[in-house]
């Protein structure tokens, strides 16, 4: 969902999904599915991330405000890592 969500934005604009954006459009979601679809929303800002980084852009990291992906995951938020979806 993230992924059609983001396909024909620029990054800018893509990066305006939110993990609420995401679990809205997929219809609502119970609780104990909610973080499967934050994972989607994370893994693209990541992704984002990383692609500036390869690409020699690492001021556009700033730019677009997401120097807390560059954290390693053991430092990030309780509940944000390792986490497992379930059925």
């Amino acid at each position: 969902m993230a992924t059609k969500l983001a396909k024909g934005k620029s990054i800018k604009e893509a990066l305006k999904i939110t993990r609420k954006t995401v679990a809205d459009e997929l219809g609502g979601l119970p609780p104990q599915k909610l973080h499967c679809s934050n994972l989607a929303s994370d893994a693209f800002r990541m992704a984002i991330t990383g692609y500036f980084r390869k690409t020699d852009q690492e001021d556009r990291i700033k730019e677009f405000g997401l120097e807390k992906e560059l954290k390693a995951p053991e430092s990030r938020e309780k509940g944000e890592q390792g986490e497992v979806c379930e059925d």
